[in-house]
């Protein structure tokens, strides 16, 4: 991956989205789009084909969806799966349609510190 290249962290705002998104520039990517508020909602697949197509990235870290823990998942475990295979068929499609070089996909119910 070049240092240069276009990298979109899909769930920047999670706990792996958040330590990919210090290490990047740390190890000198420098082009880092749809960070923060400018991250499209990923439940939302017009948002996410907009976002890509006005974005170009070109290398997608895929570790967004919604995670509450243990008792979160026990209380709503349809809710949660519904909105992970939402964000997941978003990315993926969108990175696919418009020719994303690489995507890698931490796929987790719940991930700890």
């Amino acid at each position: 991956m070049q240092h240069t290249a276009r990298v979109f962290v899909a769930g920047g705002d999670t706990l792996a989205g958040a330590a990919l998104l210090d290490l990047l520039p740390a190890e000198g990517f420098t082009n880092l789009v749809g960070v923060g508020a400018d991250e499209p909602d990923l439940t939302d697949a017009l948002a996410v084909n907009s976002f890509f197509a006005a974005e170009r990235p070109e290398y997608v870290f895929l570790v967004g969806g919604p995670s509450g823990g243990i008792g979160l998942n026990r209380a709503r475990p349809a809710g949660l799966m519904l909105a992970n295979l939402q964000v997941a068929t978003n990315v993926l499609e969108a990175a696919h349609r418009h020719g994303v070089a690489k995507l890698l996909y931490l796929a987790s119910s719940c991930a700890y510190p």
